[in-house]
């Protein structure tokens, strides 16, 4: 994978950077259109199906309800996990992303702050009103997990905990509101995706074509690096007996892998929607090309390992597919920040892990 990616390095230094069959309106129009909007559609509609299905646990708590929610938490996952890279916009303000999720939880301290809520009961995180003027730390996926997986929750099942359901049914509702705001926000006629389509000179975000390619090339390129860092290098480590299940994001639920899968599909979506490799000369489309056969073969080894994270610190044949996986998204990782860039004549700009 590294020789492939060093051969189109080598191929394409000096070619010009002119369209060819789409033009960069039509890029963003596609990216918005096919894969964002509808992206945004699926996380709501899953969110508000969650908030039902907490709901209903919590007025008639049974073994059946407890299992629909847990199905209903592994839809929510897969749909949050297809959008949670689009950081332009409606995600980024009024603290949404880490509203939703809180992660990574460095030091445990959100965890703390969820249990306690738990065995408190505290009231002010019983109802999604209240809730959502708490910390974010306790607002979100992470939270509910908690509530719904984390250790004791099996009470839920019996009506033994009903202030932890109803901790869980005012995140669900917190989050479907959440994921309301998201989706009015993409579709709003004057809102983002306006201001993406029609760059200009008094446009706050896009003046020009060049911006306005920044902004898809910058969602990719910081999206493969999220997930490089945050939630592949901190759980695989150097080897499987260093390995950190625990530092896998919804470990508890067995959805590491499927949040990964998500990430993958949802990038997969972005870039095709987007179709790049038609924006450029063909030897440049060659490149672009490159990074959606990647971005398959990704998505192939992540299909072939559907165990929990801590079974796979036992497995060397899981471990290796991991392990396979982290090589092809360092090199879309190390790629997307500085050939895309250069295909397109943009400038390196920040990290969105640089904490700037």
């Amino acid at each position: 994978m590294r020789v492939l990616f060093a051969a189109f390095v080598l191929v394409l230094a000096p070619l010009p950077a002119t369209g060819q069959d789409r033009t960069i309106d039509a890029a963003i129009e596609g990216a918005i259109e096919d894969a964002i909007r509808p992206g945004f559609a699926t996380f709501e509609a899953e969110a508000q199906s969650m908030a039902q299905v907490v709901a209903t646990l919590c007025a008639s708590p049974s073994e059946e309800a407890m299992a629909a929610s847990r199905d209903q938490f592994d839809k929510l996952v897969d749909a949050w996990g297809r959008v949670e890279f689009i950081r332009l916009g409606p995600l980024s303000q009024d603290n949404r992303l880490e509203r939703i999720l809180f992660w990574p939880d460095r030091r445990g301290r959100g965890l703390s702050q969820i249990q306690g809520v738990i065995t408190t009961g505290d009231e002010t995180a019983l109802s999604a009103d209240t809730l959502a003027d708490k910390s974010v730390a306790v607002q979100g996926l992470a939270a509910l997990e908690y509530a719904l997986f984390g250790t004791d929750s099996d009470g839920i099942a019996v009506g033994e905990t009903p202030a932890r359901c109803a901790y869980g049914e005012a995140i669900s509702q917190n989050v479907a509101t959440i994921a309301g705001q998201l989706l009015a926000g993409w579709q709003a006629e004057d809102g983002i995706a306006s201001l993406w389509r029609n760059p200009a000179d008094d446009n706050p975000l896009f003046r020009d074509e060049s911006e306005q390619i920044n902004g898809l090339v910058k969602l990719i390129g910081d999206a493969f690096e999220i997930i490089k860092v945050q939630r592949i290098d901190a759980v695989l480590r150097d080897d499987r007996a260093s390995m950190r299940p625990k530092s896998a994001l919804f470990w508890r639920s067995d959805n590491w892998v499927p949040s990964l899968a998500a990430n993958i599909a949802g990038l997969r979506a972005l870039v095709d929607a987007a179709d790049l490799e038609a924006t450029v000369n063909q030897e440049r489309g060659r490149f672009v090309g490159a990074m959606s056969f990647e971005l398959a073969n990704a998505a192939r080894a992540l299909g072939q390992t559907d165990l929990p994270v801590q079974a796979i610190a036992e497995d060397d044949e899981a471990y290796g597919r991991m392990t396979y996986l982290r090589l092809v998204v360092d090199g879309l990782t190390t790629v997307s920040a500085t050939r895309l860039k250069e295909i397109y004549d943009l400038s390196s700009g920040f990290s969105s892990l640089d904490g700037d």
